[in-house]
C-alpha cells in the first residue's frame, strides 16, 4: 500500500517575547509588545525525548510594537530586530500553539505538492519547500 502524502501547512505566528527583554527595551516601546515571528508547519510534529509532541519553530525575526499607537521608533526597531537570535529552530509543545488566539497565525502556502512521479526523494522535496515558505516569510510577513 502507497505512503499516505501529507502536504505541509505553514503557518507564521507571532509569539509575545516582551518580558524576555530588558527593561530599558520594553520602556521604550510605551506598553508595546515585542513579537517572535516564526514558520511552523502544522502538519510536522516532533517529540522531543519526550511524548508531548512539538512544532519545530524557525525564527524569521523579532517585531517591536509600540503600546501607544504609534509608529515605532527606527533605531529602536534595529536594535529589536538586530538581537541575536540563540537558535533557529525552536520547539513549543503542540498545545501551547495550538491554543493561541488566530489573530496570532497567518497562513503561507507552499510551493507545489508532493509528486512521486516527478520527486525523487521525499525529504528533498519537504526541505525546498520549507526553504521556499522561508524565504516567503521573511520577505511578507
Amino acid at each position: 500500500m502507497p505512503e499516505a502524502i501529507v502536504q505541509p501547512d505553514f503557518k507564521i505566528v507571532y509569539l509575545d517575547q516582551t518580558s524576555n527583554w530588558l527593561e530599558s527595551i520594553r520602556d521604550q516601546l510605551k506598553g508595546g509588545r515585542i513579537w517572535a515571528v516564526y514558520l511552523f508547519d502544522k502538519n510536522q510534529i516532533t517529540h522531543c525525548c519526550e511524548l508531548t509532541p512539538s512544532y519545530a519553530l524557525h525564527f524569521i525575526r523579532d517585531e517591536g510594537e509600540m503600546g501607544d499607537g504609534t509608529d515605532i521608533d527606527e533605531k529602536l526597531q534595529d536594535e529589536i530586530q538586530g538581537a541575536d537570535n540563540c537558535t533557529d529552530v525552536d520547539y513549543f509543545h503542540c498545545r501551547i500553539i495550538d491554543l493561541l488566539p488566530e489573530d496570532r497565525f497567518a497562513d503561507v502556502s507552499h510551493n507545489e505538492d508532493y509528486d512521486p512521479a516527478k520527486h525523487d526523494n521525499k525529504e528533498e522535496w519537504y526541505k525546498d519547500e520549507l526553504e521556499h515558505a522561508l524565504d516567503y516569510a521573511r520577505c511578507n510577513s
